[in-house]
């Protein structure tokens, strides 16, 4: 499989403006003991993209997931997957997903919903997270790759979220390795740009 990177939209100072060289994202930052809300989709960010099915391991999301969860973040998994799928008979597609966080040991705060946050200000369509991780975000850097279907498909570049992780003070120190292929080929993409 030959990776390429798709463009240089890594740019979560624009999609998270509140974010300031490692300063509080907002009052809960401020509070350390309860550590950030951190919302993330499934497939094309924790695991390739091939719906319905569970894609192979995006590379890297284990580590950066388990790393945030070890300074005390919490994980909502934010997916468009349901217990019932309207065409998908006999599956639990929403399962199917929340096994693979057990299987990685990755613990849960919540799926499609974040219940500390509803009891302040009630039910809501939209899940309140400081930090949301999605394939489809405005800014999001992708990587264009082939699933194990052979289909071309894009999905979260994970050394470039545990870089704004570290830089922004989510968590202390890097997780991943600093050399991508695909880094090497375009010369524009610089740490200094996330």
């Amino acid at each position: 499989m030959s990776t390429k990177q798709m463009s240089n939209q890594f740019d979560f100072d624009g999609a998270y403006g509140a974010w300031k060289d490692g300063q509080a994202l907002n009052e809960a930052k401020k509070d350390a003991s309860k550590g950030l809300y951190i919302a993330v989709d499934f497939d094309g960010t924790c695991v390739f993209e091939e719906w319905p099915e569970v894609g192979e391991d995006n590379p890297y999301a284990v580590e950066v997931l388990k790393e945030c969860v070890k300074n005390g973040h919490k994980i909502i998994l934010l997916t468009i997957r349901e217990h019932e799928t309207k065409g998908i008979e006999g599956r639990d597609l929403l399962k199917e997903a929340e096994d693979w966080f057990k299987k990685n040991e990755i613990p849960l705060y919540a799926v499609n919903e974040n219940p500390e946050w509803e009891e302040k200000v009630g039910k809501s369509r939209k899940v309140y997270a400081d930090v949301i991780i999605d394939d489809k975000c405005c800014n999001m850097h992708t990587i264009e790759d082939e699933n194990s279907k052979g289909e071309l498909c894009e999905y979260c570049s994970w050394r470039y979220i545990d870089k704004w992780m570290v830089k922004r003070g989510v968590y202390k120190s890097r997780v991943t390795e600093d050399t991508d292929d695909y880094l090497a080929e375009d010369k524009e993409v610089r740490y200094e740009d996330l």
